[in-house]
Order: structure tokens, then C-alpha cells, then sequence
């Protein structure tokens, strides 16, 4: 509870979240690291967050400046009003390579599941009840905009109330709509959720939509600068929580996709492409041969990526993808970004 000082609204909201435990116990572990290291701005910015959703970006930017204080450089912390008039980025970073601002985004799950769960809490606190919780369809897609999201939210609160009503009139089960309820009696309350259960095994590429989406919207805040602060490398660090995104996905989104030809099939003749040659000429093109984005003996690129056909992306100069299941970041510079904020020697946070 260091961190958290004299925050007395964020510790009451984390007093009441079912997770709240998880989450002090993974601040409470990142700070320690952060004490003692070049880290400034982390105990100041914590005591401004003043809801829960904000705490949990905060955790995404404690992991994004770990990485990089891993990698020798030093972080700050910036307030949010440290451009004044304009929407700054989240860290400031220093490394051999130059000033880095980073930007982060925790692309999370859509809460369907703590929402369910943090309603059942207060419902079932006076009810002997272990309830299990099945999503129908439309509940087990995630939503990945702000009007899917409130959507889902209605739905449940909606669930909740007639699972309430239920409970008045002593049935514990609740079958239809789109969130569904069954109630096994246990020896004292509290009762508890017992599992949430999905209906669908969800596809990947819906992730890679709602990435690319992220991506694109971090990218238009440096839109926004003026000055020197346009001169400083730009990073884009996406927070995933989805075990369905996976590096490959992403970095043939960003890069490109690549075909690989055995014998005896012959490749097909590399379409040229007049950007890709243009920074063949500079310091990226052993990077750009070992992707593959420059042809190979037996590589060809088949689909160019997002740097190369989103415009808005000139103005990233790599992202940072954490998976946060098992902690482990992948880095995808850009050798296409505007020439102030272009750099071969990114390629160290690969």
C-alpha cells in the first residue's frame, strides 16, 4: 500500500473489486523494482489515479517501463498535463538510441467478466449460493468499440436485475437471455460465482482488428505536437491481455506477410516496391533482409504491412506488443516512419 499513500478513493474502489488483492500485489512488486532503479514520477502519478479502469492503464505503464529499464535506459513518469495545451504521451524514455516518448494502451478484455462478477458480489452477499454464469453468443464475441462495450454492459445489468427478482421469489436459476444463471445451494453465505463459462472459442483475427485499430489511434496523437517534441522517437506499447494474439500475427500485420517456397516449387518474381527499395539503401537493410521484406533466395512478401499502407503510421517509430499471459514482449520498429523519428538502431529493443 506504499504507492497507494494517501489515495483513500482508490483504495476504496480497490477494497471492493474482487481482484483488488491481485492487483496491489502486482504493484506492490513492480514498485519495489522501480525504487531502485532510474525510475522518476511513478509515486506522484499513482496518487492522481482516481478510478480503477485508471489503475489498471497505470499497471500497463509500470510493465512498459520495466521493459525499458531492462534494456540499460531511464524513465519518467509524465503528468498528465506535461505538454500544457496538447495530449501528451505516458513515459519518457532515455537510451543510447535517443529520447523515446511512449505512449501505452492496455488492450484488455472488454469486462464483460468483472462486471458479472463484481455484480454477483453484492447480489449474492446475503444468498447461500455458488452461481455459475454461461455467456450466450453475443456475450462471449468481445466487443472492441466503445458502443459494443456499453452494449454489453446494459445486457448484464439487465441479467442482474431479473436474476435479482429471481432470488426474491426463491428460484436461484436463471435460463435464458444472453447471460444465463445457475444457483447451487451451499451451507452459508456469502455466496460466490463458481465459473464463467463461453460458448465460442474466440478467432484471433478480431484481435488483430482491434490492434491495428489501437495502433492507428495512438498514432494521430502525435499529430496533435508541435515543436521539439516531434523530434523525439515515438513507440506505441500495447498492453494485451489476449492469449489469442500471438507475435507472428502481429508482426506479419505490421511487417508483412511472407511465403516460404521449398524445392522444387520455384519462388515467384518480387513485385517491386519503391519505398522498400528507397530504404534498402539506408542502415535497415540487413533488418529488412532478415524479415524478408527485401526478397530472399526462397522468401517473397506477399502482402505488405500496416507501416507501409497506413499513412497514419509514418508517425510510430516501432510498437511494443506485450502478451501479458506470459510477460513477454516483441518489438516492431519502423523503417518506414517519417525521418525524424527514423532509426535502424531501434532494432536493439527486438
Amino acid at each position: 500500500m506504499w504507492a497507494i499513500g494517501r489515495n483513500s478513493t482508490l483504495a476504496r474502489e480497490l477494497s471492493l473489486s474482487n481482484f483488488g488483492a491481485t492487483y496491489l500485489e502486482q504493484l506492490d512488486r513492480k514498485i519495489a523494482l522501480l525504487r531502485n532503479s532510474s525510475c522518476r514520477g511513478f509515486r506522484s502519478k499513482v496518487q492522481r489515479l482516481s478510478d480503477l479502469v485508471r489503475f489498471k492503464d497505470f499497471l500497463s505503464e509500470l510493465e512498459v517501463a520495466s521493459f525499458f529499464l531492462g534494456k540499460g535506459g531511464t524513465v519518467r513518469f509524465l503528468p498528465d498535463r506535461y505538454f500544457r495545451n496538447m495530449p501528451n504521451p505516458d513515459l519518457l524514455v532515455g537510451d543510447s538510441v535517443g529520447s523515446l516518448y511512449v505512449e501505452v494502451k492496455h488492450m484488455r478484455d472488454d469486462g464483460t467478466t468483472a462486471d458479472i462478477i463484481d455484480g454477483l458480489r453484492k447480489i449474492l452477499a446475503n444468498y447461500s449460493l455458488a452461481v455459475t454464469v454461461k455467456l450466450g453468443k453475443a456475450m462471449s464475441l468481445p466487443a472492441i468499440t466503445h458502443e459494443g462495450i456499453e452494449l454489453k454492459r446494459k445486457r448484464i445489468q439487465v441479467a442482474l436485475q431479473k436474476l435479482q427478482e429471481a432470488l426474491a421469489k426463491s428460484r436461484s436459476n436463471l435460463t435464458k437471455g444472453a447471460v444465463q444463471f445457475e444457483g447451487n445451494r451451499i451451507a452459508n453465505s456469502p455466496g460466490f460465482v463458481l465459473t464463467v463459462e463461453s460458448q465460442l472459442s474466440i478467432i484471433g483475427k478480431r484481435y488483430i482488428k482491434k490492434l491495428i485499430r489501437d495502433v492507428q489511434e495512438k498514432a494521430q496523437k502525435r499529430l496533435t505536437w508541435n515543436g521539439v517534441h516531434r523530434d523525439y522517437y515515438y513507440v506505441v506499447a500495447i498492453d494485451c491481455d489476449f492469449p489469442q494474439l500471438d507475435e507472428d500475427e502481429a508482426g506479419s500485420m505490421f511487417l508483412g506477410e511472407v511465403a516460404h517456397f521449398r524445392p522444387p516449387v520455384s519462388p515467384p518474381p518480387q513485385r517491386n516496391y519503391k519505398r522498400i527499395e528507397e530504404v534498402a539503401k539506408s542502415s535497415w537493410r540487413p533488418y529488412l533482409m532478415r524479415k524478408a521484406i527485401l526478397p530472399g533466395p526462397r522468401r517473397r512478401l506477399t502482402k505488405r504491412g500496416k507501416f507501409l499502407t497506413l499513412p497514419v503510421l509514418n508517425n510510430v517509430s516501432g510498437v511494443l506488443l506485450r502478451l501479458s499471459w506470459d510477460n513477454y514482449f516483441a518489438f516492431f520498429p519502423n523503417p518506414f516512419c517519417e525521418s525524424t523519428i527514423n532509426s535502424s538502431n531501434l532494432t536493439k529493443f527486438c
